[in-house]
């Protein structure tokens, strides 16, 4: 395969991309490089997900946590064919058990900041989920073909989505819980008393909110 990025052109044997391969999905395969992750897409997702525009569009935008498109990457013929983030090394998410409410709340101001810089370019952000995020020295959102370029501010909508993240995808994952539980949780979880909580960990925080 050849990829050029930053106008550098790169050859790798089958070999060399086995070695380097980090992960796949239905749209795209991941490979590491130069301490980047570069996200090929497939051939029939090549455009369609996420197209060169707005690749490009991303590519200028600034964020800790959303890792967005830092290098275009395009074949030999010069098509589109992905991009390359930061590269994140990752841990189980079984360790979301284990997590103190600290951390959570530090990372929660984060994400408020770099969706705050998102909604400022009119980026509206989906299908953020157990594939799409990487638990490491911080809580970091993987993919920005579910990101949407719209004509509006979209402040509100992504804060709502990020709202149902932290609910979804961390707290209802810190402990073992009953359906009434999450139905309370799910009810009284707001950022404000999040931040204002002095429980130690997420697991009491929960306890606390399902109350």
């Amino acid at each position: 395969m050849q990829l050029i990025i930053n106008n550098k052109i790169y050859s790798f044997t089958d070999e060399e991309l086995n070695y380097r391969y980090i992960d796949e999905g239905e749209e795209a395969t991941i490979y590491y490089c130069n301490k980047k992750a570069l996200k090929i897409y497939k051939n029939y997702c090549k455009g369609i997900r996420l197209s060169e525009k707005d690749a490009l569009y991303l590519q200028k935008i600034n964020t800790e946590r959303f890792l967005l498109p830092r290098d275009i990457i395009y074949d030999i013929n010069n098509n589109f064919i992905g991009y390359t983030t930061s590269y994140i090394m990752g841990y189980s998410k079984e360790n979301i058990k284990k997590l103190k409410l600290d951390f959570l709340k530090k990372e929660l101001l984060i994400l408020k900041k770099d969706i705050e810089e998102l909604s400022k370019h009119n980026i509206s952000i989906f299908d953020i989920e157990n594939y799409n995020f990487i638990l490491g020295d911080g809580i970091y959102l993987i993919d920005p073909g579910s990101y949407r370029i719209e004509d509006y501010n979209t402040l509100e909508y992504n804060l709502r989505y990020l709202r149902s993240f932290i609910i979804n995808e961390i707290l209802l994952l810190s402990r073992r819980l009953t359906i009434r539980e999450r139905d309370l949780i799910n009810k009284n979880f707001n950022f404000e008393n999040l931040l204002n909580s002095e429980e130690k960990t997420i697991s009491l925080y929960c306890k606390k909110l399902a109350k």
